[in-house]
């Protein structure tokens, strides 16, 4: 296959590709980072190329991702009231921030028999519900981290050195070698996809546009629009560059890190405290 040829710029462990479609993030033009081991894309040992998503970190931000993970204190913050006046009166913040308007209004008419009282607890509800990820816009959460950079800054801190082992923000300097490390990519170790060799062998050479799908069947057009932005004539995706090294290694190590780390229901703060009490 045109994979194994030497004539075109060779998709290889590190390499970034433009325009692929993401489950995790529907409505952003998102990358795809090869994994894949590079003996086995120069070598044509498998039958499909694995790689991870990757978002404009600048973008993420304002996904329903980067936001609730940048604002999560914030968030926790405006729904406190809910949390203290709903158990006050034998109600489940969690259960009414699963509710709309609509049936918060039921529930209360039902379960609070004074009026000031419902309008309390709806007043905290619409302040909370305000905040939720799935309640923003993107124009929201944009607005919202102009007015709350430290918690950019403070999550970028914490995926740089490790403490959060989902994400890793590549600088473009990694992969564009122009010296930039305040703008780039965050990559999601926790969506890994698949590209067919076909498709590789596409991207290598000529390449996929928009117009690719003209000269495709009705089946396949609907295949490469499910896993690739097509939707105008200036659509297009590309190999947009390649990690370099050490940067390369250094992201497979904390993604194997994150792959293979075991997830254990171990023992918490209070417990330590009670075994303190105990001795």
């Amino acid at each position: 296959m045109a994979l194994c040829t030497q004539d075109r710029e060779v998709l290889d462990q590190g390499s970034i590709i433009y325009g692929v479609r993401s489950e995790k993030y529907p409505d952003v033009h998102c990358y795809g980072i090869l994994i894949t081991a590079s003996c086995d894309c120069a070598q044509c040992k498998v039958s499909k190329l694995y790689y991870l998503t990757a978002v404009d970190a600048q973008e993420w931000f304002c996904t329903e991702v980067g936001y609730e993970l940048a604002y999560r204190n914030k968030i926790k913050a405006k729904r406190q009231p809910l949390d203290s006046i709903a158990k006050k009166h034998g109600l489940d913040s969690s259960a009414l921030l699963e509710l709309t308007e609509e049936e918060v209004n039921i529930v209360l008419n039902t379960e609070i028999n004074n009026q000031n009282v419902r309008q309390r607890i709806k007043d905290c509800y619409i302040e909370a519900a305000k905040y939720l990820p799935i309640n923003t816009s993107k124009i929201f959460r944009k607005n919202v981290f102009n007015e709350a950079q430290k918690e950019v800054s403070g999550l970028l801190s914490k995926i740089g050195k490790g403490e959060v082992v989902h994400y890793y923000f590549l600088p473009q300097d990694a992969y564009m070698g122009n010296g930039v490390k305040n703008k780039g990519l965050m990559v999601d170790f926790q969506e890994i996809e698949i590209m067919p060799l076909k498709d590789a062998s596409k991207l290598e050479k000529p390449g996929i546009d928009y117009l690719v799908l003209f000269r495709e069947t009705e089946e396949e057009r609907k295949r490469l629009k499910g896993r690739f932005w097509l939707e105008s004539d200036s659509d297009f995706v590309a190999i947009e560059g390649k990690i370099q090294s050490p940067w390369r290694e250094h992201m497979m190590q904390r993604f194997s890190y994150a792959f293979t780390r075991i997830g254990l229901d171990g023992a918490t703060e209070d417990d330590y405290l009670e075994l303190a009490k105990g001795i």
